[in-house]
Parts: C-alpha cells; sequence; structure tokens
C-alpha cells in the first residue's frame, strides 16, 4: 500500500504486487476479521481464537494466531515473528484494517464461513465470550476489598494479593482470569475449603497482576495458579499466572499475545512439584521456544524440599534460588 493510497479502516487497499493475487470481493459491512481470514489458507477456528498459514513465510503448520476485541478489532500474532505489518502487507493490507470502519461496526455482522478455510459448519463451536458479563460481575464483586483472610490463608503480603485484583462474593473469592490484552475472560469462585468452579460462561484465562511490565534485567515468570502468581508478587518478581499445569490453545495464543506486546523475551516458566506440574510446565516451556526461538526461556521448579513457589516465599526461601534449566529449541 503505497502513502498515496491509504484506505478507510476495515476497507482494504487496492492489491499489490501488480494485482496478481485476486481475493474475494469486499462489502462495505465486511468486518475485518472476515476480510483477513478471506485472504488466509488452512484456516481454523476455536471460539474467538482463529489459526492459520503465516502468509508471509513457508508456514507448513499453521503458526499464524488471530483473535477479536469486543469493538471488532482484530489481534494478530505470528508464531515465528513476523510482524502484523509483514503479515498485512502480504494480502494487500495494512494496519488500518484491522480496525472496522463505522459503518461496518454498526451494520456488520460476522459471517462465519470463509472461502479459503476449513471451516466445519456441523462443529460445535466453543460459546463466545461474554466481555461485558465477566466485566460488570467482577467489579460488583469489589475487587481488592475484604481479601485479609485470604492473605492470611495464603501467608502473603495484603498488598501482593490485591494486585491479583481479586473479589469477593457470598463468601467465595473471585479470581478473575484475563486475556493477553487485559480482558476479562473468566471468573474462577474460590471457596475457603479451597475447592474451585468457574462462573457460567467462563473461558480460563491468565492470571494477570496490575502493573505488570518489563524490568530490566528480570525474567517473566511464568507461575501456576493464583496464590503462586501472589507470592512472586510478594517478593518483587514480575510475574503472570497461568490457570493449570497446561495451558489450552487459545490461552497459549493469549500467553503469546502479552509477551510480544509487553515486550518480554527472557522466560522463566515455573512448575509445581507434582507430576501434572512438571509434565505441564515443560511441555509449555518447549511449545514457547519452538514457536519463538529468539526468546530465552527456561524452564524451573522449587528447591526439593517445597512443593510450590508459594511455599518457598512463605518460608524466606526465594533468594536461595530455584532449580532451572535452558530450554533449547
Amino acid at each position: 500500500m503505497n502513502s498515496n493510497s491509504s484506505p478507510t479502516p476495515g476497507q482494504p487497499g487496492r492489491p499489490g504486487s501488480g494485482g496478481q493475487r485476486k481475493y474475494p470481493p469486499v462489502d462495505e459491512t465486511d468486518l475485518p476479521i472476515d476480510i483477513i481470514l478471506d485472504r488466509l489458507s488452512v484456516v481454523s477456528q476455536t471460539g474467538s481464537t482463529w489459526s492459520a498459514r503465516c502468509p508471509h513465510h513457508h508456514d507448513s503448520n499453521p503458526s499464524l494466531s488471530l483473535t477479536v476485541t469486543p469493538r471488532e478489532v482484530v489481534l494478530l500474532h505470528c508464531h515465528r515473528d513476523c510482524t502484523p505489518e509483514e503479515v498485512l502487507g502480504a494480502i494487500d493490507l495494512n494496519l488500518r484494517d484491522l480496525y472496522p470502519s463505522p459503518y461496518a461496526l454498526r451494520h456488520g455482522k460476522r459471517r462465519g464461513t470463509y472461502t479459503t478455510g476449513l471451516y466445519t459448519p456441523d462443529a460445535a463451536p466453543e460459546p463466545p465470550i461474554d466481555y461485558t458479563r465477566m466485566t460488570e460481575f467482577h467489579q460488583a464483586s469489589l475487587p481488592g476489598k475484604g481479601l485479609a483472610p485470604l492473605a492470611k490463608e495464603w501467608g502473603l503480603p495484603l498488598a501482593a494479593v490485591k494486585r491479583l485484583e481479586i473479589g469477593t462474593h457470598c463468601g467465595k473469592w473471585v479470581i478473575p482470569e484475563r486475556n493477553g490484552g487485559g480482558g476479562i475472560v473468566g471468573i474462577v469462585f474460590r471457596k475457603p475449603d479451597g475447592s474451585k468452579r468457574c462462573l457460567t460462561g467462563s473461558h480460563r484465562g491468565l492470571i494477570i497482576p496490575t502493573d505488570t511490565m518489563p524490568v530490566e534485567g528480570q525474567p517473566l515468570y511464568l507461575a501456576e495458579g493464583a496464590s503462586d502468581t501472589a507470592a512472586l508478587v510478594s517478593v518483587g518478581a514480575t510475574v503472570v499466572g497461568r490457570p493449570a499445569a497446561s495451558l489450552s490453545e487459545k490461552a497459549f495464543w493469549w500467553l503469546s499475545h502479552l509477551i510480544c506486546m509487553r515486550r518480554f523475551d527472557d522466560l522463566v516458566v515455573l512448575a509445581d512439584r507434582d507430576q501434572a506440574g512438571e509434565a505441564g510446565a515443560a511441555a509449555l516451556a518447549s511449545k514457547l521456544k519452538t514457536n519463538h526461538p529468539k526468546w530465552r526461556v527456561r524452564l524451573a521448579k522449587p528447591l526439593f524440599i517445597y512443593k510450590d513457589a508459594r511455599s518457598q516465599v512463605v518460608a524466606g526461601r526465594w533468594h536461595a534460588g530455584l532449580v532451572e534449566k535452558e530450554v533449547m529449541q
């Protein structure tokens, strides 16, 4: 796209490369996700997340992930580190095409089928994320209030627990889980006896403390669960929590998006000392390194006498270090 041919948001520019590649016609009500997916190949969908072959590099195994915000803005990420500009340029679009035009936003509706994809209409899609409901429920739980009992149970400073923006509802703790952009995709209820369940319609996401940004010389720790996440916050570590030992494809995309957007490049995947915890952490570390070979990725677990990171922190032994190994591609 040259500087003299700037499209309005949601309206792709004229084809480049001498017009050799032909794409489906674009209607003024088409939303960005439909315009983009029509130009990609080997498209598959899981809920509100899509994967496809990246058009910018030779891609035998689909490595491009896409998702859509509540305002129909497309977020895309190539797991081989192609930039958004490169991906869009390869299909004769530019960054403005990630955003819907006011007309499309008002009158458009997602089609749900794609001319080049592998869409299967009889497959049962995952329900869409109700961001408004999740956010309103979280706000009503008064995040940050009444958390002293939980901080005492975990043996952690109240300030660290508050950074997870946990709320309360009918005697249960309300733990928000988020996508890579910070939007709330799910609510986890935790009872005083430690049992958990999710609010109906929730998707398992990331536990992102407030003000999580890169600090020079510090890695990003990827902890398992809310209590380990709060524990690392209490010792000044930069940390994002994962909801369980293993991540879904959608949660992995959200994590990759967060890491890229906030420009982390040194990661420590922290495992609990149990079979499921160690296996899940190892799989995640390997997947991160395979998809992002430029990142430094380490696999770590607490010292052998501690079952998880929180136990080591509460014992005052965080400074003693972790058992780590470098993950190679």
